[in-house]
């Protein structure tokens, strides 16, 4: 069985702006290219929680990360 394999990329902008993004020929041409979550939601409300919790998978209380000094 001959399966294709693909690249997952991930984007992760810290404080940017999306209607400023979707403006963007660069954001356009990615979108088209690819698949465009709309409607999600983050972990935390800050970045070194939130990140930590999309790469390992896990809430802060299971990956250590599960507050703002962390």
């Amino acid at each position: 069985m001959n399966v294709e394999k693909k690249n997952l990329i991930i984007i992760c902008i810290d404080g940017g702006r999306l209607d400023r993004a979707q403006n963007s020929s660069i954001y356009k041409k990615l979108e088209s290219r690819g698949i465009f979550f709309s409607e999600t939601i983050t972990y935390a409300p800050y970045t070194n929680s939130s990140i930590h919790a999309l790469i390992s998978g896990s809430y802060g209380y299971r990956n250590g990360c599960d507050s703002y000094w962390h």
